[in-house]
């Protein structure tokens, strides 16, 4: 991610091609991530990102991303992991985040430092791991699907008025 660096604004679109890098820092790739790219925020460039792409593989903060990444009015389906280690991802309301591209539940929410806000929108992985920083459903419904493994043995995790159903083990 590019956004907030000279000529990117912050708050940019997930989807601006002028916002992507192949490398940290390197110079734009001219190209958005696809439904196989893994997308990485880290401190290379901190600007917030309008998330108003559908598709994506993964989505990435490290501990060096203090932006904060917002789902625009749009459901949005992953084919693995939303890891957050830095930074602030907030749902849409009334919308969906999945990990289910590929018709089958592969990744989960991990969340080891930054914030993760579900903020209203229905959260449908694999499994919930979190071992820092603050995990919030919101008031969306939360489900963990496969019989994915769901861990909180560190952090903050908090479930809103939405329903809860967890598939598969799960360690408090």
């Amino acid at each position: 991610w590019r956004g907030g660096l000279t000529g990117r604004a912050s708050g940019s679109s997930f989807s601006s091609t002028s916002c992507w890098s192949t490398s940290s820092g390197g110079a734009s790739a001219g190209l958005a991530p696809g439904t196989a790219d893994r997308t990485n925020f880290d401190g290379n460039a901190t600007g917030d990102c309008t998330l108003d792409s559908t598709t994506a593989g993964s989505i990435t903060t490290t501990s060096g991303y203090t932006g904060t990444i917002t789902q625009s009015g749009q459901n949005v389906s992953l084919a693995n992991d939303v890891s957050i280690g830095g930074g602030t991802f907030v749902g849409h309301a009334g919308q969906t985040i999945s990990t289910n591209q590929s018709g089958s539940y592969n990744g989960g929410i991990v969340v080891s430092g930054g914030v993760f806000n579900g903020n209203g929108a229905a959260l449908a992985v694999k499994g919930l791991y979190v071992s820092g920083g603050t995990f919030t459903a919101g008031a969306g419904n939360f489900s963990t699907n496969n019989g994915g493994t769901s861990i909180v043995s560190g952090g903050t995790a908090t479930f809103g008025s939405g329903t809860v159903s967890f598939a598969g083990l799960v360690t408090l």
